[in-house]
């Protein structure tokens, strides 16, 4: 193979220049590894610290939340909250003096005025006071005759003398637990509370339950206390 010097010359010469323009051009070669160098896995100052997530599965576990005992048993005002269902509650206290349901001696009807000739219901204060001994426990009907006993001819002319003696009567009647169910059903068809209920029945034998239970079924139309006052 021949080699023609002036050809060859030239070449290289070419090349040098090419060179030399890639240097000047560039101010100064790049290194190579400065490009690509790899990073060390620190941080650069403008990057900001991110804090290390946890090992998977070794979350920690939050605190158990302590239960907080709450005492149901009263209120602060002195109340205290039912017992529940088939529990067994506890009776009411018996109000000291009230009248229960022992015997005793009930004062006679002819114990009570008669109401003045002049009155239109001059028969109606032997009517109560009989209705009353038949239906009353025996405390609560001396009390209402003796209520009775106590008023003029004039003031038994007001039909409703006599029975304002029975209904301060029945009032003070010790509580009666058996009145109850009797009461639940008063309290729809008579629109009477169960407290007021109680205070009404409270005082009745079995007689007068079975009367009142009797205008209760009938819808007790004119209220609970009018069907006390048809007791006879």
């Amino acid at each position: 193979m021949t080699i023609h010097r002036p050809i060859f010359l030239v070449a290289t010469s070419a090349l040098a220049v090419a060179a030399c323009q890639v240097y000047v051009g560039n101010d100064k070669p790049k290194s190579p590894t400065a490009a690509t160098a790899p990073t060390t896995g620190q941080p650069s100052p403008a990057t900001p610290a991110l804090h290390p997530l946890p090992a998977q599965g070794g979350a920690a576990s939050p605190p158990p939340v302590r239960p907080i005992a709450v005492n149901l048993g009263h209120f602060g005002d002195g109340r205290t909250v039912a017992p529940p269902a088939g529990g067994g509650s506890t009776p009411s206290p018996t109000p000291s003096g009230c009248l229960d349901a022992n015997a005793t001696t009930v004062p006679a009807c002819s114990s009570v005025p008669a109401a003045d000739s002049s009155c239109s219901t001059n028969t109606v204060p032997q009517q109560k006071c009989t209705a009353y001994t038949a239906n009353f426990d025996p405390k609560v009907a001396a009390a209402a005759i003796s209520c009775m006993s106590s008023m003029s001819s004039k003031q038994l002319c007001d039909a409703t003398q006599a029975t304002n003696c029975a209904h301060t009567a029945l009032a003070q009647a010790c509580p009666d637990a058996t009145v109850a169910q009797l009461c639940g059903i008063a309290a729809t068809s008579c629109h009477a509370s169960a407290t007021d209920c109680t205070s009404m029945l409270s005082g009745l034998n079995d007689q007068g339950k079975q009367q009142i239970a009797q205008c209760i079924a009938q819808g007790c139309s004119g209220g609970l206390q009018a069907c006390i006052d048809a007791l006879h």
